[in-house]
């Protein structure tokens, strides 16, 4: 499936779940995960910004693989189904310092972060 046109769109499904935003796959793919769309029968054509994929089953279901679980939620019947759920934005979230129970913050970010002050 060609994406370049819905890079950093998000996916909101008619039950109102989100997915995305969608990112080109930029690392080559670990053999286990190969193994397990190649099981599938899916192919991953774009992934999200947490280790997530997109894939294409053979029969052109659209779904999403979530990396933890080694599962795929499918979400739509074929590519223009999928393109219908598009959309530019995502959910805007705001927290109040109490409500954050605990973040991680990549060690490199950090690092950065530290080198500005």
């Amino acid at each position: 499936m060609q994406i370049d046109a819905f890079l950093d769109m998000n996916i909101l499904t008619s039950k109102g779940d989100r997915y995305g935003p969608l990112r080109r796959i930029d690392d080559r793919l670990p053999s286990h995960w190969t193994h397990a769309f190649t099981k599938a029968h899916a192919e991953p054509f774009a992934q999200d910004s947490c280790g997530n994929f997109f894939v294409q089953h053979d029969d052109r279901r659209v779904g999403f693989w979530d990396h933890e679980t080694n599962e795929i939620t499918w979400l739509a019947e074929d590519e223009k189904s999928f393109a219908a759920m598009l959309t530019n934005k995502g959910p805007e979230v705001e927290l109040k310092p109490e409500q954050v129970i605990s973040v991680w913050v990549d060690p490199a970010f950090k690092a950065g972060l530290e080198r500005l002050k």
